[in-house]
């Protein structure tokens, strides 16, 4: 009985999925240090108490001070009354300290101010980011996921995904990715698509290119075990390819291939990221011919059937980019049946994007 439960516990700890294993994640108390037990002060004077014990020299005062404000911060009043005492700027003076509890309390409490958006305002005003950086590299997995959740929630803006970009953190996830754990790259995927969707025209391509971003993506998403990275992986392949140097890039690394095979995935989130990357690759006229030699376009077509309608759509989006190529439009007349029916599918979305198809299959010269 006992051997069968350690194999049940080894199966458990082999399934989990991103989330709970972040919440396998513990933090570090120190042995002097009884959370149970605390020195308060009540009402308004609560949070300038432990501001000022912050500042303390003794290291226990500090620490003592961290841990109970990570407790408080759940409460927006309490963020908008810390804010008032300049709380960001002490907690950004932990984030460099040698003492482990010191960082990851710190980081903590950031990330409990970032879920606010008065918190969020404060941090970006701090450019918080850019003190943030190193901490990626940091040697507890705590610390890194604290992290990634305040650059993932200020780079949903514009100023956050700006400061991040100005911070490297782009070239610097992409270095780091491959080696996370699950969690933390399925956190940093979410951020690098922030990145990309709010960088600058003229100079992303040449970054994308420099750090070898699709052949470090295309690796992971053929890799992983987990939809979530795997989603997260094809995603920021797609937006990358929105830029026509990255498309030829595409083709010459052969990210097609992979993300072909990601087409038969078991779970629909995969398959439609990938042929959502499909299909804004596939406007390169290499590519097209690369998806006919292949055998991708029939797997494709295999996908009007898919009961997922993002899939349904970025599979007819793809297929009417290929059909340009006049081997891939002469194959594709049997389809013509199917597309007919999707044109008076009730999301009108796949209509139209059948239509549209059905106009390229139709063509001749």
């Amino acid at each position: 009985m006992q051997v069968e439960n350690i194999y049940t516990q080894a199966h458990q700890a082999t399934t989990l999925v991103p989330s709970q294993m972040t919440q396998t994640l513990r933090s570090e108390l120190p042995l002097n240090i009884d959370p149970t037990r605390q020195h308060l002060a009540y009402g308004l004077l609560q949070i300038p108490k432990l501001v000022s014990e912050m500042d303390s020299i003794q290291l226990v005062d500090k620490q003592r001070a961290l841990v109970l404000m990570s407790q408080l911060l759940h409460d927006p009043q309490t963020i908008a009354l810390a804010i008032k005492e300049k709380i960001i700027r002490i907690l950004s003076n932990f984030l460099v300290s040698k003492d482990l509890v010191s960082r990851q309390k710190a980081s903590e409490c950031i990330a409990l101010i970032s879920r606010h958006h008065r918190g969020r305002l404060a941090l970006l005003e701090a450019n918080i980011i850019g003190q943030l950086g190193p901490l990626f590299k940091d040697e507890n997995t705590l610390v890194k996921w604290h992290c990634s959740q305040i650059v993932l929630l200020l780079s949903a803006q514009k100023q956050g995904a700006d400061q991040a970009m100005q911070a490297g953190l782009y070239s610097l996830l992409i270095q780091l990715l491959n080696g996370e754990r699950m969690d933390l790259q399925a956190s940093y995927l979410e951020i690098m698509r922030n990145m990309i969707r709010s960088a600058q025209p003229d100079v992303f391509p040449k970054l994308a290119l420099e750090t070898k971003s699709l052949d470090v993506l295309t690796d992971l998403a053929s890799k992983s075990l987990t939809t979530q990275v795997v989603v997260g992986s094809c995603e920021c392949i797609m937006m990358l390819c929105f830029y026509h140097e990255l498309k030829a890039e595409a083709v010459q690394s052969n990210v097609i291939s992979p993300l072909g095979l990601l087409l038969r995935h078991n779970k629909s989130e995969a398959r439609a990221a990938a042929a959502g990357a499909l299909m804004t690759i596939s406007i390169n006229c290499e590519a097209k011919k690369q998806m006919v030699r292949e055998g991708h376009l029939d797997t494709l077509v295999s996908l009007l059937d898919d009961k997922n309608e993002v899939v349904l759509l970025n599979a007819i989006k793809a297929i009417e980019n290929v059909a340009e190529d006049y081997r891939a439009r002469f194959s594709l007349n049997m389809t013509v049946p199917k597309m007919e029916q999707l044109s008076r599918h009730v999301n009108e979305n796949v209509g139209q994007a059948a239509r549209n198809a059905l106009g390229v299959i139709n063509w001749r010269p």
